[in-house]
């Protein structure tokens, strides 16, 4: 699906996000490619739960890192490119109907989710 995209103009970037310097690599790459951005859409997820992970400390990092520091710091180090947009830049954060319910089986994801979605309200 990645050749494809490509072959039809689509700028392709690999990101891996499990670190800062992750994080802001991606952000320099992309700055390679374009000075400008029209929108961002936050769609990266984990559905990781309590259930299948006893390491509770590392699963709600993980869980907070995915679903708000990446979209945050991205967020954050795009701003000047969103502004530069031919038309105002969007940016859109995708979260979960449990930001309002909670889950008892997803706990780690839940409060990510509902950072998310106070990240959305912030920015």
């Amino acid at each position: 699906a990645v050749d494809e995209l490509a072959a039809q103009g689509v700028t392709c970037i690999q990101a891996d996000f499990s670190d800062d310097e992750s994080i802001v690599h991606f952000i320099n790459e992309l700055r390679v490619h374009t000075p400008k951005l029209r929108a961002i859409i936050h769609n990266a997820s984990s559905w990781d739960s309590e259930s299948k992970n006893d390491d509770y400390a590392a699963l709600f990092d993980n869980m907070m890192r995915i679903h708000a520091k990446v979209p945050y710091l991205i967020n954050q180090h795009c701003q000047d490119m969103l502004e530069h947009s031919d038309c105002y830049g969007d940016i859109i954060h995708l979260t979960d109907f449990v930001v309002e319910t909670g889950s008892a089986k997803h706990l780690a994801y839940a409060a990510s989710k509902a950072a998310l979605d106070n990240l959305t309200k912030s920015f």
